[in-house]
């Protein structure tokens, strides 16, 4: 269970760190949020747990094809912030473009037969809900109304 906490409590940190740099300098929190510190200390938790290289290697390759398709969600997000859209609105717009973009990739990597139909099955089942409801169930625990969401 200690060692639990302690993957949550440095996984947490970095998360902070990220947000905290961003509030003083947007730019240096996008320098953080961009390192891939999340898949490497995932990396290091499964290679402690498992010691499997193999999983390593599928989790590495994985986010390496889940991040590609969710890169224009980080250009259509700002623009779309900049023209006075609801923050709220923006991150479900921007989380949709990724799940189309996800969906294009799985169908393309689907036809080709690069991966298997029950694995693009299970990304587009996952991709679209993920953030949305995170956000979501942060804007109600907050009680944001409409009028505080933007």
């Amino acid at each position: 269970m200690t060692y639990l906490v302690l993957k949550a409590a440095i996984s947490g940190i970095v998360i902070m760190l990220v947000s905290e740099a961003a509030r003083y300098k947007p730019a240096v929190g996008g320098l953080i949020a961009s390192l891939p510190i999340i898949s490497v200390l995932a990396a290091i938790w499964l290679w402690r747990d498992t010691g499997d290289a193999q999983r390593i290697a599928l989790l590495l390759e994985s986010t390496f094809w889940f991040v590609l398709p969710s890169l224009p969600m980080f250009l259509a997000v700002p623009v779309m912030l900049r023209q006075g859209f609801n923050f709220w609105l923006c991150l479900v717009l921007g989380c949709l473009l990724k799940w189309s973009f996800m969906h294009s990739l799985c169908g393309y990597c689907r036809s080709s037969g690069s991966i298997s139909e029950t694995k693009t099955d299970t990304m587009l089942c996952l991709t679209p809900y993920t953030f949305l409801s995170i956000a979501i169930s942060m804007d109600r625990r907050r009680g944001d109304t409409p009028a505080h969401a933007g």
